[in-house]
């Protein structure tokens, strides 16, 4: 198989697991939030957010060198498993233990202590015995995308089945568990079935050097934890559950719109990486299309975002959360934010900057704890959404200065989507109290009218477009 149907092949089976499984994800979200109210959720999310910390010792980066190793040096691949997998299973039961500890020592209740302690066993289906990464080394993502749905739609029937209330709490961190222990174990099934004289057995020497190499990796993480959850922990010791409740359930909107945006950064990568080196003019343009186009994107759901946030709330989770609604729109420009710093982020990469990267990760993580300090013991919920967005601001001024040599960003494209986007508000706002669907309509239509008047696309970006697509058709899809 070519490299290109290859890459088809994996695009297409994520893409389809990757929309069951967040469709699935989010229906037992909103199913939790409603059954269990802010503040059990909340605990939820807090009980998470604890995990996260101590999951990056469980495997320190090292799925990230496996994936490389793997797809690099095939012939090596029985050796480069077993001693990931055996280095996991020694990291595993010691952060776990770690957890214990920093979970006996908290001053929370009982309860949400031994939830934390619940939730800690997925790090061990999730960050220890998952061969999530061994797939995505040999490039057999179709099998990835069945464990993913195969996780979520367990998960997904259990919670339906199994909780019905608050009294049902801590039966949710067992669910997940299971639900990951049956991707892993489907993983582990196909992998030998693929690979039948695989046998388990410790390299010393291949393990430390494959630790060695994961450490850069594991430092880059923690500092990626820190970012997304260091906000959530601080709301959750210094105002309580409830409030982490009203936060969590906004941001698992925002999410959505983060993780497409980003998984087209993420797709783009290997064209800007390529071009950057053979090509600068292009690569540029690459850059510029891929910004304009998120702009175009964006802006109107954002703006979609923080107008209508109460009824979205309501709609989604119900009258207990409205107290959630101001926090979507703080956190409503949040996605265009975080796409930023990550196209950045790449272009860094593309030209070999690692250690820029790095050390701005390091200063937004020090940045975010500080400033959620400062705002998430006096302004609560609403403190952790505007320290986030205030946060990624304050990185991308950084990003776009340290990376000015490498790609210099102009805020023309953005003009346009914006001046579309405040006709669209004012249509909103004058047809304010309507169905949410009708207004989500009305919303849409105006923006691309506005867009056309406002020439946002023009004819060469139609031409663009066409031109791409035949030349996929002529391609062969791909090929």
């Amino acid at each position: 198989m070519t490299a290109g149907r290859t890459i088809f092949k994996n695009f297409i089976s994520l893409t389809f697991s990757n929309a069951v499984s967040k469709a699935s994800g989010l229906l037992t979200v909103v199913y939790l939030a409603r059954v269990l109210g802010p503040e059990d959720f909340g605990s939820i999310n807090f009980a998470l957010a604890l995990v996260s910390y101590f999951a990056i010792l469980a495997h320190l980066g090292l799925a990230t060198i496996g994936v490389r190793e793997l797809a690099q040096r095939q012939e090596n691949q029985g050796a480069c498993v077993n001693s990931i997998t055996s280095l996991r299973l020694l990291l595993g039961p010691a952060a776990f233990l770690l957890l214990g500890l920093f979970v006996y020592l908290m001053p929370q209740t009982s309860d949400l202590k031994w939830l934390t302690v619940f939730y800690g066993l997925t790090m061990f289906t999730s960050n220890v015995l998952n061969f999530d990464w061994v797939f995505q080394g040999i490039e057999k993502m179709e099998y990835l995308g069945a464990a993913s749905v195969i996780q979520a739609l367990f998960y997904m029937g259990a919670i339906f089945l199994f909780v019905g209330g608050n009294a049902d709490l801590p039966v949710i961190p067992f669910l997940l568990f299971a639900a990951q222990a049956a991707a892993a174990l489907f993983l582990f099934l196909v992998y030998r079935r693929l690979n039948p004289g695989y046998r388990f057995s410790f390299d010393p020497r291949l393990s430390r050097e494959l630790f060695r190499q994961a450490l850069p990796v594991a430092a880059w993480g923690v500092m990626t934890i820190i970012i997304l959850n260091s906000g959530v922990t601080i709301l959750g010791f210094s105002r309580g559950t409830e409030e982490v409740g009203y936060f969590a359930a906004a941001y698992k909107i925002v999410w959505i719109f983060v993780e497409a945006m980003v998984a087209y950064a993420v797709a783009v990568f290997p064209s800007i990486s390529k071009h950057y080196l053979q090509n600068p003019e292009t690569f540029k343009k690459i850059m510029d299309a891929t910004l304009k186009w998120m702009a175009i994107a964006s802006y109107p759901a954002m703006t979609g975002l923080f107008m209508l946030a109460a009824p979205i709330i309501t709609l989604v989770y119900g009258s207990k959360f409205h107290e959630a609604g101001l926090l979507l729109r703080l956190l409503a420009v949040l996605p265009y934010l975080i796409f930023l710093s990550n196209v950045f982020s790449l272009s860094l990469l593309a030209a070999h900057r690692q250690q820029k990267n790095l050390w701005i990760s390091s200063f937004q993580a020090a940045f975010s704890v500080l400033l959620g300090l400062a705002l998430i013991p006096l302004y609560g919920a609403a403190g952790l959404a505007a320290s986030a967005v205030i946060s990624y601001g304050v990185t991308n001024a950084v990003y776009a200065f340290q990376s000015r040599d490498v790609y210099h960003l102009s805020p023309a494209h953005a003009v346009k989507p914006l001046l579309a986007s405040a006709v669209m508000a004012l249509a909103l706002a004058a047809l304010s109290g309507r169905n949410v669907f009708f207004l989500v309509g009305t919303g849409a239509a105006v923006y691309t009218a506005a867009l056309l008047l406002l020439k946002g696309v023009t004819r060469e970006d139609l031409d663009l477009i066409s031109r791409t697509a035949g030349f996929w058709r002529a391609d062969g899809g791909g090929q």
